[in-house]
């Protein structure tokens, strides 16, 4: 997962795996979660690594988005310039990971949408697909990741 600082990367990973929202939250540089599921009849583990949405830890965050297979790349609905900064990590993506399945996604779907349809528009011509969801209210977290 990719996006900028206070987007809820973290806090959609933690409703996703333990079912459960806080409102307390820490700043993460690069947390792993393992998730086990069941695909197809087959156990599977997932590796999502949530990284660090601060600019002066983009050369790291590089590191993590190399040779993905998929990217959810995140970003507030109530801030524009959240959705604006994700170029740079779809950027990445498409440079070390041209095959990387991707999906932009509005977290905080619960609060008014205040990003323009225009900067999604964008993304969806060159294949990317734009979904929102809510990890405080849980609203299509799991259609999310079963999406991937």
């Amino acid at each position: 997962m990719a996006g900028c600082q206070a987007v809820g990367k973290t806090k959609l990973l933690t409703r996703y795996k333990y079912g459960s929202y806080c409102d307390a939250s820490n700043i993460t540089l690069i947390d792993h979660f393992p998730i086990k599921k069941i695909v197809q009849g087959r156990e599977c583990v997932f590796d999502y690594y949530d990284t660090a949405g601060q600019e002066k830890y983009m050369s790291m965050v590089q590191l993590y988005l190399r040779n993905t297979h998929a990217c959810i790349f995140v970003y507030d609905v109530t801030i524009q310039s959240t959705l604006d900064r994700l170029d740079e990590f779809i950027r990445i993506v498409a440079e070390t990971s041209p095959e990387a399945v991707k999906i932009i996604l509005g977290n905080k779907a619960d609060l008014e949408d205040k990003c323009s349809q225009e900067s999604l528009q964008k993304h969806r011509v060159k294949g990317i697909k734009c979904l929102k969801a809510s990890a405080k209210s849980g609203l299509h977290v799991e259609e999310l990741f079963t999406e991937l």
